[in-house]
């Protein structure tokens, strides 16, 4: 989906809480994790931490566009738009075009794709 729409969409990931931190909620899964073994990841204290998480997350994942912090102690973004770790977002012209739901704890990517699919093709212009 970003190979075939970055020349005309912006895409970034808000790096939120984290889901599964070992010391809140952890798992014991590797499932989605790249062959990188169980997620072990600390709760941060501050937004200083959850930088370095971000960082080494986009660096696992080849993250190939911007990551944004959401910032501690008050999770803005999290606590403005619901955000989880498996919702996507389209903003357009500075209002919420698309906000897709968890689907199955997965990314539902199908609505997104679809909007950039009809703006691509002129459908938003």
């Amino acid at each position: 989906m970003f190979d075939a729409h970055k020349s005309r969409a912006t895409f970034v990931l808000v790096y939120i809480h984290e889901a599964h931190a070992v010391d809140v909620w952890p798992i014991n899964s590797s499932k989605s994790n790249r062959g990188l073994g169980p997620v072990n990841i600390q709760t941060p204290h501050d937004s200083e931490e959850r930088c370095r998480s971000a960082v080494e997350f986009a660096r696992n994942f080849t993250i190939p566009f911007p990551v944004l912090v959401d910032p501690l102690p008050d999770d803005p973004f999290r606590t403005t738009y619901a955000a989880w770790p498996t919702r996507c977002y389209v903003i357009h012209r500075g209002k919420m075009a698309v906000i897709t739901r968890p689907n199955d704890a997965c990314f539902d990517v199908v609505p997104v794709q679809q909007w950039l699919d009809d703006y691509a093709g002129g459908a938003f212009d």
